[in-house]
């Protein structure tokens, strides 16, 4: 299963703009809750089932506060990605440490965004 979170574009032609998307791993069968009393509690019940739990509005955050918190979240951990490449690609044990202290500081800012 996929969702998109989609909000209206800045511009005045009408258009939307994706802003995330969560898949699920391939399943023949999926069992998705539509519980909620209005669609907007639906969909946000869809998008923290869909992603795994990584959009949970549980904690009386708002669906786009949650949206951008899992969106900064990724990013960090792509930046965590790129610089432990760079490490294993870096001969100069120097650069190799300051990549190092890098990804740590990431990897806190990540776990502190986590536990909001």
């Amino acid at each position: 299963a996929s969702i998109s979170h989609k909000y209206p574009s800045a511009n005045s032609k009408g258009d939307t703009v994706i802003n995330s998307r969560w898949f699920t791993e391939w399943q023949p069968e999926i069992d998705l809750q539509a519980d909620g009393m209005g669609i907007d509690t639906i969909y946000a019940g869809l998008i923290n089932q869909i992603s795994g739990g990584r959009v949970a509005t549980d904690c009386g955050i708002s669906l786009q506060a949650a949206i951008d918190k899992d969106v900064q979240v990724r990013k960090l951990e792509k930046q965590i990605l790129d610089l432990q490449e760079k490490i294993r690609k870096e001969p100069q044990l120097k650069r190799q440490i300051e990549f190092s202290n890098q990804v740590r500081q990431l990897e806190k800012e990540v776990k502190e965004l986590k536990n909001d």
